[in-house]
């Protein structure tokens, strides 16, 4: 329901890039969510021999944990890809990290001397 509210609300504009984001946070919550029941599973599949009386409570939490996490990764993948980049492989103009010879001196435009 928050998720609809959120993309009811949205401008016409902004409504391929709300719903994109409500889809990464959806499938990397469910992705974290299978993943942590599958360690749960594992956890007391090799403690099966054991008699362990765990609640039906620490088995639930032990699958949101993981869910939420893969919600925020998610949310930064998503993030990463609609960011601006400018110039060329998604590199800033004049910022190279190489060497301090290849940096550019803003205020002469010309190369800097290195150090």
């Amino acid at each position: 329901m928050p998720l609809k509210m959120i993309l009811d609300h949205a401008q016409e504009a902004e409504r391929p890039i709300v719903s994109a984001l409500l889809r990464h946070i959806i499938v990397g919550f469910g992705s974290g969510f299978v993943l942590g029941a599958i360690g749960y599973a594992l956890i007391l599949f090799s403690m099966r021999d054991q008699s362990i009386d765990t609640p039906l409570l620490f088995g639930l939490l032990a699958c949101i944990f993981p869910a939420a996490i893969g919600g925020l990764i998610a949310t930064g993948v998503f993030m990463s890809r609609i960011t601006e980049r400018d110039g060329p492989n998604g590199h800033r103009p004049n910022h190279h990290h190489s060497r301090n010879d290849q940096m550019l001196d803003p205020a002469k435009d010309r190369p800097a001397e290195p150090r």
